[in-house]
This record gives C-alpha cells, structure tokens and sequence, in this order.
C-alpha cells in the first residue's frame, strides 16, 4: 500500500465509531463495515425467511440449486 493509501487508511480509522470497522482490499479500496454484519447475523434470520419463502432448495453439499434448475427450468429429473 503506498503512503497516501497508508495515511488515507488511518484517517478513515480516526473516525470509525465503535460499531463499525474497516479493512483494505486491493491495495487501494477500503471497506467499511458495521460490526454487526456478520455471517452469523447473516444466517440467524434464516427461519423466519424459511417462512415465507416460496422455494426452498437443498443445500451446497446436496447441489441444491443444480437440482432446481435441472428440475424446474431444464424440465428434467
């Protein structure tokens, strides 16, 4: 990271609150994020969302959207 990245970075740092945070990517692109955007938070709402959905599709490790898409738009089992 070069020196104007460097102080551009800690600048953004003096004035994060408390519930957020930052991280560089790329060398040049600084993320700033809320510390409650987690995975974990991510997933929690899970059921609720469940709840309403109109499809629900197996997992990653049941190649849940590859059956979807062969079943309901492919039109083959």
């Amino acid at each position: 990271m070069s020196s104007r990245h460097e102080s551009i970075f800690r600048v953004v740092e003096e004035v994060l609150t408390e519930d957020t945070y930052c991280t560089v990517a790329g060398k040049s692109l600084i993320q700033i994020m809320s510390r409650q955007a987690t995975k974990w938070n991510g997933i929690k709402a899970i059921p609720d969302v469940l709840a309403v959905a109109d499809v629900v599709v197996g997992s990653n490790d049941e190649d849940g959207v590859a059956r979807f898409v062969r079943r309901h738009i492919l039109n083959k089992k």
